[in-house]
């Protein structure tokens, strides 16, 4: 699929929503979630319906703490790479090609189109499906669009007593069936109880209805409501408030769901949802909507705009911190400030290189390799550019490596020391001519000759047999695509072209412990490896989900402040 920047705004950015929601969609800038060779074509397919353009860069809120020129961003400023950034809300999900806009007022993706190019109320039966399964795969279902890790340590009771499951399946019901019109009873429901072993959540009664339509969960001790969704199918007819214009009176089911909840509505606050264009049925548009509930609570309700106001998701928050980050207890806060910090900030000094240090010759060599492989606009055929300037500088953070920064003749680059990754390469679009690609359409931008050229610089850059998988990521705007070159340390870097020539490439390490050969010293004190299959795990850190950052892994590494448990910060 290709996009262009206008597109993907109407797509991302509300024209209507207040200071909150606007500063929690810049703290969230949502990329690219890539995945093993198994699952790239889907990793793509994903990547193109969320349309990866527009922003050169994105930030997420906190002070920059970046060294000279290594750009990896720190104390929560996720740095995002060349420019391929959608702003989301921070909870923006992709599910089976689905781009949810987060603004409120977005045209809906093709991604859930009919073959007729009709969005039909299969589709968006369908697209919420999609999204349940995803919320329900955590202890506690989350609201829709959201995409969270799962924090804590969870051990399932064996054979909970009877009556204390029924009870709380009755207390559950009591709200559930109020809430969406249903009639279900507890020999309906699959219950599990599911003890915390952190100390810090609480345990939790889980619910879900044998025919797949229901989900939900209470606090295992107080049986205070958390949650609860339906795959509730919303009336035909538009709610009169959308039919001239784009925002939905949901006044009655606000003030519906909090008098079941034992509150008061006082303000309300929009977040995200879609509709489509011209939106005629009470299926083509959607909106999420939080408020407080008068006694610290916070709810959030996902609902159909049809006239029936009908539904889908309701989570009760403990206070508005939680609401803000959609999270059911504190210790799994991330963005409130003061929740969390980095577990080893950055600490890059000037410095000399040692004994077992890549030598400053080694250094410019590769800058020299570089110019020579890609080529430079404003260089001749085999003309040579002026030696660069190479500045040394170590880590003293204990969490990362001393890395030479290289720069000169319009390239820079960053170059660890020791593993030889290239950290930031800047090539400003004068890099990459001897690529043969300034020559190819738009149409063709992406394809075979783009994947032959990456796969052809970084053999020459890094070995014959450093480069496993070189996949495109996406093509946009008539002049930008990014291709992606997977080695085999695990590692991979993302290459952004415009018009055939290098802008940008950024290195990204994976956070995922399943494909590291070994535990980093500095996290050794949370990680446990098996010795009979060699699996490592790490408190705190999620295992197969294959997600990757930009440069440092220790960069995204944070403690909370209140448990002291690490977590890995998404990208």
């Amino acid at each position: 699929m290709r996009m262009n920047t206008d597109h993907l705004l109407t797509l991302g950015m509300a024209l209507t929503t207040d200071k909150r929601a606007m500063e929690r969609r810049v703290r969230g800038v949502f990329a690219r979630r890539k995945s093993t060779k198994g699952v790239i074509v889907l990793s793509l397919i994903l990547a193109l319906s969320l349309g990866f353009a527009a922003f050169t860069t994105a930030c997420q809120p906190g002070q920059a703490s970046v060294s000279d020129s290594n750009a990896a961003a720190t104390d929560g400023n996720a740095m995002v790479s060349g420019g391929d950034a959608m702003v989301s809300g921070g909870n923006a999900l992709v599910s089976g090609g689905d781009a949810l806009a987060s603004g409120g007022n977005a045209t809906a993706p093709n991604g859930d189109l009919s073959a007729e190019g009709i969005f039909t109320k299969a589709d968006a039966m369908l697209r919420l499906s999609r999204q349940l399964v995803i919320a329900r795969g955590l202890v506690v279902p989350r609201a829709e669009s959201i995409v969270v890790a799962e924090r804590g340590t969870w051990e399932i009771q064996e054979n909970p007593d009877a009556a204390q499951s029924r009870s709380a399946a009755e207390q559950f019901l009591d709200i559930a069936n109020d809430i969406f019109n249903k009639s279900y009873t507890p020999d309906d429901l699959k219950t599990i109880y599911y003890i915390d072993q952190t100390g810090y959540r609480s345990d939790v009664w889980r619910f879900d209805s044998t025919d797949g339509v229901l989900s939900g969960a209470l606090d295992g001790k107080t049986l205070d409501f958390l949650s609860a969704d339906c795959l509730n199918e919303p009336a035909d007819a538009l709610h009169p408030s959308l039919e001239n214009g784009d925002k939905l009176d949901a006044s009655a089911l606000t003030e519906r769901i909090a008098g079941i909840l034992g509150g008061t509505v006082s303000s309300v606050d929009w977040r995200s949802g879609y509709s489509t264009n011209g939106a005629t049925n009470g299926w083509m548009a959607k909106r999420e909507v939080f408020f407080p509930l008068g006694d610290g609570r916070y709810c959030g309700v996902s609902v159909f705009g049809d006239a029936d106001l009908t539904p889908t998701t309701v989570c009760v928050y403990p206070d508005e911190d939680c609401g803000d980050e959609s999270v059911f207890w504190r210790a799994d806060l991330e963005w409130t400030d003061g929740a969390s910090k980095l577990l080893y900030p950055q600490d890059f000094r000037e410095g000399a290189p040692g004994a077992d240090d890549m030598t400053e010759v080694q250094a410019i060599d590769f800058f020299y390799k570089l110019v020579s492989v890609a080529g430079m606009t404003d260089l001749a055929n085999n003309a040579k550019p002026p030696e660069p300037n190479a500045t040394f500088y170590v880590d003293y953070s204990g969490a990362r490596e001393n890395y030479w920064h290289v720069e000169g003749s319009n390239i820079s680059f960053d170059l660890t020391s020791k593993t030889g990754h290239m950290l930031n390469l800047s090539g400003n679009g004068k890099l990459g001519n001897k690529l043969g690609l300034t020559e190819i359409p738009y149409e063709k931008m992406g394809g075979k000759e783009y994947e032959e050229a990456t796969r052809n610089l970084f053999t020459a850059l890094f070995g014959k047999d450093a480069v496993q998988l070189i996949a495109v990521n996406a093509v946009y705007d008539d002049h930008y695509c990014t291709i992606d070159s997977f080695m085999a340390d695990g590692s991979s870097y993302e290459v952004m072209y415009q018009d055939g020539l290098i802008v940008d490439a950024t290195f990204l390490c994976s956070s995922d412990p399943n494909r590291w050969t070994s535990v980093p010293d500095w996290l050794e004190k949370w990680a446990k490896t098996d010795a009979k299959t060699g699996v490592i795990t790490v408190q705190g850190i999620e295992s197969g989900k294959d997600r990757y950052v930009p440069n440092w892994l220790a960069d995204w590494i944070y403690v909370n402040n209140e448990t002291g448990e690490i977590f890995a910060m998404e990208w």
